[in-house]
């Protein structure tokens, strides 16, 4: 069965805007959000970084607060627990009967650091979603360039 057309789609009233390929363009923050509530002191802390990491590469959009409070207090959980890790014991829990099992703080970490790595995806800070958001963005500049040379073109004030 043949795909039907936008136009048509349009037409027959069966156009979701979701699904149009259109990009609603979301402007950057300059003012960092106010940190949640939940977020304690060093959380806070922790938010202000990232946001204002953010902000100097033009990357925080009202979108994200959310996300980077989250990222933000996995940073204070993995700062912390690597605080209570200090001693190599601590790694491990030993019961009654002699088994070892890996502790509830470590457990925490480990938790913790994936959280940050995943947070830093989704904030595009590791370098494979920076290279992604590049070739996007060039994408988008590539995708005006055609629409404003198709304008000229149409209205005749081209070059």
């Amino acid at each position: 069965m043949r795909k039907e057309s936008n136009t048509m789609k349009v037409l027959k009233g069966t156009m979701r805007p979701s699904r149009d390929g259109s990009i609603v363009p979301i402007s950057n923050l300059v003012k960092i959000p106010t940190a949640p509530k939940f977020l304690n002191k060093d959380g806070r802390k922790y938010y202000r970084t990232i946001c204002k990491h953010l902000m100097e590469s033009k990357s925080l959009f009202s979108i994200d607060a959310y996300i980077v409070a989250m990222a933000a207090n996995s940073i204070l959980l993995y700062h912390e627990m690597m605080v209570e890790l200090s001693d190599p014991e601590a790694y491990y829990q030993v019961f009654k009967t002699g088994a070892k099992n890996v502790s509830v703080e470590y457990t925490i970490m480990r938790d913790a650091e994936k959280n940050i790595k995943d947070y830093s995806k989704m904030l595009g800070l590791d370098i494979s979603s920076r290279d992604k958001i590049r070739a996007f963005v060039e994408k988008i500049k590539d995708q005006d360039s055609k629409k404003g040379l198709r304008k000229k073109l149409k209205h005749g004030t081209g070059d």
